[in-house]
């Protein structure tokens, strides 16, 4: 990495207030500028001591015959040399739980890769980034590169012009990268790609094989009613056990925590029907879905009744009380340490009572401010971890995940993974019936009207319908409000769709 392939132009920025994301950014308003090769150097004086050989006539002593001789001499001397500049890169990494293995295994991996850009880096956990990023973008502060989690947070920012086309800044052919399907298409916006996928995965169903033994359970789970039956053994188990514990957080995320769940339900589950212009929260199948956390996992009492997401899921994993929960792979490795890899069962999404489907193209992304102090430091980070397999191996193996290029799934380094950690192959046998989720106009504050509803049936007395009912009532004017931006949006792709959202009508990259 002495040379990077940069583009130099300058950026003028504008303070912005955001829309339905609540997030306050800068917009780029930058001219063009010219694709040329940048190595930035200072010239640094050294000295240096020499040794040489000259000849010289030796001074001739009494009784001396006069003869040559030759003498060593040594010199010092001033020469001039040319060094790289070290710059300093800032990047905000979402994962509490793989922090130390993104320090230990990442970072460390690229400052000592390279000589140009030394990188550090802050937790800033994926539901604090809007608030954190508003904050940072409007005190000055924003990172070069930032880590998201997801497409429904991602498009919060690239919607909002919070992030750099790197489409246009930086990698024009970006979008056309061997990515897994759907993903280019997750993370762009009416012709430009803003993010460069790193990893992905779908959700599996975690379970402890050790409960499973002592609970005399014999078979995985690969229904929804085989998870309740097991969840249910483990609860019986007494004491601190848990038999099952599902994502309720009333925020936004909750939308694709529990995502999973709503597919075995159906399209008619979606909280946007196919056309992405009507909301379905209180559809037929939306309430047989809340009726089933309802009755099988809330009043059954093989869940805990307080609020939880997959962080907190995970770490009662850890303790290994906790039977079961759904996550993607980024839990995979926090749990393996944390119980051993014997322990940390995984196994296919289970198949609802309709679907057998699993949420596809989720994905984990670099990203860079449009208010970065060093976005080439940024993008440097970026195309180091995205544009060589093993580089990006060697971050897909530190968290667990999948690599999204399909080309970098046979690196040496995430091979060797592979072959030590049998549970990946549950995440690759997932994605074979992975489908896209709604991320278009509005998905973030519909989104949050969901979760509202889940808090009430999760935590109060109210009924499913009424729950739902009043969702549906205020997430309504939401979608229609987005709409009337024109905004492009994108498509429920279902499993073996080959078209593309960009060609679709309102689909994402096109302005039709």
């Amino acid at each position: 990495m002495s040379e990077r392939r940069l583009l130099s132009r300058r950026r003028a920025l504008r303070a912005a207030v955001l829309g339905s994301a609540g997030i306050a950014t800068t917009a780029a308003l930058a001219g063009c500028g010219e694709t040329r090769t940048v190595t930035v150097t200072e010239t640094v004086e050294v000295e240096k001591v020499v040794t040489k050989i000259v000849e010289k006539e030796k001074a001739l002593g009494i009784n001396e015959a006069r003869t040559d001789a030759i003498v060593v001499e040594k010199e010092i001397v001033k020469t001039v040399e040319v060094k790289p500049v070290v710059t300093e890169v800032s990047m905000w990494f979402n994962q509490s739980a793989q922090m130390k293995n993104f320090e230990n295994k990442v970072l460390k991996h690229f400052n000592g890769s390279q000589s140009l850009y030394k990188l550090s880096a802050l937790l800033v956990p994926n539901n604090e980034l809007s608030t954190k990023m508003t904050a940072a973008i409007a005190g000055g502060t924003a990172p070069d590169v930032v880590r998201i989690g997801g497409y429904t947070v991602a498009n919060a920012f690239i919607k909002a012009k919070a992030l750099i086309p790197l489409s246009k800044d930086y990698r024009p052919d970006i979008a056309s990268l061997d990515f897994a399907p759907g993903l280019n298409q997750s993370f762009s916006f009416q012709g430009e790609m803003y993010a460069w996928p790193v990893n992905t995965g779908t959700q599996c169903l975690y379970y402890n094989t050790q409960l499973y033994d002592k609970a005399g359970i014999k078979d995985v789970p690969t229904t929804f009613a085989g998870m309740i039956e097991n969840s249910k053994k483990v609860q019986a188990l007494g004491g601190k056990h848990l038999g099952y514990e599902m994502g309720n957080e009333p925020k936004a995320g909750t939308f694709n925590i529990t995502h999973g769940h709503r597919l075995g339900f159906g399209r008619e589950a979606n909280i946007i029907d196919k056309t992405g212009t009507k909301v379905q929260l209180n559809s037929d199948r939306m309430k047989e879905f809340f009726g089933w956390i309802k009755k099988d996992v809330v009043d059954s009492g093989i869940s805990p009744i307080k609020i939880m997401n997959e962080p907190s899921n995970t770490k009662d994993f850890q303790t290994g009380m906790l039977g079961h929960f759904f996550a993607y792979p980024s839990r995979l490795q926090a749990s393996i340490d944390a119980i051993g890899s014997t322990a940390t069962g995984i196994i296919r999404l289970p198949a609802g009572p309709y679907s057998d489907e699993t949420p596809g193209g989720n994905g984990g992304v670099l990203s860079i401010p449009v208010a970065a102090k060093n976005p080439d430091g940024g993008y440097a980070f970026t195309e180091f971890i995205g544009d060589n397999k093993e580089n990006n191996g060697i971050w897909a193996a530190a968290f667990g995940q999948l690599p999204p290029r399909l080309s970098h799934r046979d690196s040496v380094v995430y091979s060797a993974y592979m072959a030590n950690t049998p549970q990946v192959a549950q995440f690759l046998k997932g994605l074979e019936k992975g489908r896209l989720s709604y991320y278009g106009p509005g998905d973030v504050p519909i989104a949050t009207e969901y979760a509202k509803a889940l808090e009430k049936v999760y935590f109060s007395a109210a009924s499913v319908e009424d729950a739902l009912n009043t969702a549906q009532k205020a997430a309504e004017p939401l979608l229609a409000k987005a709409l009337e931006k024109n905004d492009p949006y994108g498509m429920a792709l279902a499993p073996g769709e080959t078209a593309k959202l960009g060609e679709q009508k309102g689909g994402m990259g096109t302005t039709k």
